[in-house]
């Protein structure tokens, strides 16, 4: 879905702006118990809408990734916690490779594949791969996540709603920018 399509202008935005103002509204009258989740899920459940409906099976890559990503931002606040930097900076390495093979193997396999093929006179077949919207904006925000993970001194540390929230949030999901973790993630909580 593009951001100057119909079915965005028409209906997509206005029921995501509607239903979250009704959300807020709802929750506020029960004295605010639950907000934060709420929110956060309406968001990321429009966010779904909006990146499942060009391609579900790349809505199935991000989310992959973002299993991936959180499960290793865990571990590298876990690793940070016991003092074993050695383990963290493994996690964050590791977490790094992880997005950067991604990235590699949706980007720029067709076009390693069609230069080895010209460089060694072979007939390699250059399977075409549908490359998901957005996968560099992501795939960057994620990487960002970790190294601040990693680097920051105090624990870097959000729900899993609010990380799913964090990369998928549709106005910066396909076209930037590269939002930070810690101006993002508070102001989806304080909206």
């Amino acid at each position: 879905m593009l951001f100057n399509s119909y079915i965005f202008i028409l209906c997509f935005l206005p029921v995501t702006v509607i239903g979250y103002f009704l959300i807020n509204k709802v929750i506020n009258k029960n004295n605010g118990e639950g907000k934060v989740t709420a929110d956060l899920w309406w968001l990321f459940l429009a966010s779904v809408v909006f990146y499942g409906y060009a391609n579900v099976l790349c809505l199935v890559l991000l989310m992959f990734s973002i299993a991936i990503n959180y499960y290793i931002s865990v571990k590298i606040n876990l690793w940070k916690e016991q003092y074993k930097v050695k383990g963290a900076k493994l996690w964050l390495m590791g977490g790094i490779s992880f997005n950067i093979i991604l990235l590699g193997y949706f980007k720029y396999s067709d076009f390693f594949i069609s230069n080895l093929n010209q460089l060694f006179q072979r007939e390699y077949t250059v399977k075409s791969l549908i490359l998901p919207l957005g996968i560099s904006f992501f795939t960057f925000k994620q990487i960002a996540y970790l190294a601040d993970c990693y680097g920051k001194k105090e624990k870097v540390y959000y729900r899993w709603i609010e990380y799913c929230a964090y990369v998928m949030f549709f106005p910066q999901l396909i076209s930037g920018p590269i939002g930070l973790h810690d101006e993002l993630i508070p102001q989806l909580r304080d909206a």
